[in-house]
């Protein structure tokens, strides 16, 4: 039984993904598989793995119907052979030292239950810091992410954990399916964040976060009902995550240039959770606009 179960859901990522397995296969600590679960890939991903199959005994690959990331990472955890599962995105690079850090990290720790490191975005090869740096180490539950999700779905998790809430399948929910988890999960855990950077997300324009800014908002709604029916809140809980929920809303909005429909937003946020600062600046740029701010940075 290998230490770790790397699943990698892919869909369409053909020129992206031989960069990222190779990754993988530059890792320091070596007792892990891949599972590959090809989301109904339309392109050459399935030859691409196979001739890859050939050469590294530890590699799998699995077809499916299309049916998004959460059925596809499903599919992948019931598959999975390792002690812990490692979440991994199919355009996102392994650091070589990811999979020891999360290995010494789990035997100090005496085997947590969830535990991730630090991760920055790649844009035009330059290194871009992520929200998820300027968070301490140690552990957090599901009240962090009342206020989003820094952890993306850059995650390690025991396998047998027997209160493990798999990811929601509904295609409606795609792209949420990773906050939605976590705060399910969380509930009644923790998880630990290693203080390192071990992961870099390459930042690229056919990210699934920047491909609808309208359908993003009605998803980000849809998510925040089955958030509310799935995990107890209070009061005031309820109060922190509606707010996120509308600002999340004002700044895919703002990147379409609906300045009204930003404006409501955060004014909804503000009402939800009274003044932040965040919201007052996301306001100033949608007042000034986009152009204006262009030229001011020309």
């Amino acid at each position: 039984m290998p230490f770790f179960s790397i699943v990698i859901p892919v869909y369409n990522r053909a020129g992206l993904f031989k960069q990222t397995i190779q990754t993988l296969f530059d890792q320091e600590f070596t007792d892990f598989e891949i599972i590959v679960i090809d989301d109904g890939s339309t392109d050459e991903i399935k030859e691409l793995v196979s001739q890859l199959t050939l050469q590294h005994a530890n590699l799998k690959y699995f077809y499916q119907q299309n049916s998004e990331r959460g059925c596809a990472r499903n599919n992948g955890i019931q598959r999975a052979q390792g002690r812990y599962v490692v979440m991994f995105d199919s355009d996102d690079f392994m650091h070589p030292d990811h999979l020891s850090t999360l290995h010494a990290n789990i035997l100090t720790l005496n085997y947590p239950e969830f535990i991730a490191t630090k991760f920055d975005f790649v844009t035009d090869g330059k290194h871009v810091p992520s929200d998820i740096m300027s968070l301490p180490a140690g552990e957090y539950d599901y009240r962090l992410f009342l206020h989003g999700n820094p952890f993306a779905c850059n995650i390690c998790f025991h396998r047998e954990n027997r209160s493990l809430f798999l990811f929601e399948e509904d295609r409606k929910y795609a792209m949420l399916e990773d906050w939605m988890f976590l705060i399910q999960n969380l509930k009644n855990s923790k998880i630990y964040l290693v203080n390192k950077v071990t992961i870099s997300q390459h930042d690229h324009e056919k990210r699934s976060m920047k491909n609808d800014n309208a359908e993003f908002v009605r998803r980000v709604k849809r998510a925040f009902d089955w958030m509310l029916a799935k995990v107890p809140l209070s009061d005031p809980e309820v109060r922190i995550l509606k707010a996120q929920v509308n600002y999340l809303s004002a700044i895919h909005c703002y990147l379409d240039g609906k300045r009204t429909e930003t404006i409501t937003y955060l004014t909804r946020a503000l009402q939800a959770n009274g003044f932040q600062m965040r919201y007052a600046l996301l306001l100033l740029k949608c007042l000034a606009g986009r152009k204006l701010l262009s030229k001011l940075k020309s």
